[in-house]
C-alpha cells in the first residue's frame, strides 16, 4: 500500500463504523508515506442507504500544510506570550470594550491577584472620571486611523485607589477581533 496508517487501524475502523450508525463522521488522522513523511488527513465518511445496500463513502483532504501552519503559529504565539508575560510594563489588550488579555505587570498595577482576575472586565471600569473625555477622544482618533502618542491618564485600581499612568494605545488584531 502507498500509505501506512499511523493511527491504530481499530480506531479508524471504529470511526467508520460510527458513520454507518450515525450517517456520517469526521476525524483527523495521520499517515506515513513510504518515504517516511507524515501527512495529516481530514476524513469525512458518509453512509448512504441505496435501497438496503449501505455504502460508506469516504472523502479525504490533505491538511498537512494547514496543520504545520497552525503549529508554527501556536509556537510563535507561545513565544511572544512568554515575552510579554515577562515585561516589567503593564500590557492590557481589550476587545469589544472588555479586557481580553493582560500580563502579570498589568495585574499588579491594577491591583489584581492575577491576570485572570482582569479578564472580561469592562475597560472603562478602570478609567477615572477625570480621564473619560481624553479616552473618548483618543478612541475616536484610533478608530479613524490616527496616531495616538503616549499620554497620562488616571485609572482606578480594583481596590478603588486612583493611580496616574502613562498609556500608549494602538490598534491590534487579537484573536481576529
Amino acid at each position: 500500500s502507498a500509505h501506512e496508517v499511523s493511527q491504530a487501524p481499530e480506531t479508524i475502523g471504529a470511526n467508520l463504523q460510527a458513520a454507518l450508525r450515525h450517517g456520517n463522521v469526521e476525524f483527523d488522522t495521520a499517515h506515513r508515506t513510504k518515504g517516511g513523511a507524515i501527512r495529516h488527513v481530514h476524513v469525512w465518511a458518509k453512509a448512504v442507504d441505496l435501497g438496503g445496500d449501505v455504502r460508506v463513502y469516504v472523502f479525504l483532504r490533505d491538511i498537512t500544510e494547514r496543520r504545520q501552519s497552525e503549529d508554527t503559529l501556536a509556537e510563535s504565539e507561545d513565544r511572544y506570550r512568554r515575552l510579554v508575560d515577562r515585561l516589567p510594563y503593564g500590557v492590557i489588550v481589550h476587545a469589544e470594550g472588555r479586557v481580553a488579555y493582560s500580563n502579570p505587570a498589568a495585574a499588579k498595577i491594577m491591583g489584581a491577584e492575577s491576570p485572570e482576575k482582569l479578564a472580561g472586565v469592562p475597560i472603562m471600569d478602570f478609567v477615572h472620571a477625570d480621564s473619560l473625555a481624553a479616552v473618548a477622544k483618543r478612541s475616536k482618533e484610533i478608530a479613524n486611523g490616527k496616531e495616538a502618542p503616549p499620554i497620562e491618564e488616571r485609572f482606578i485600581r480594583l481596590d478603588g485607589a486612583v493611580i496616574d499612568v502613562e498609556v500608549t494605545t494602538f490598534p491590534f488584531t487579537f484573536r481576529d477581533q
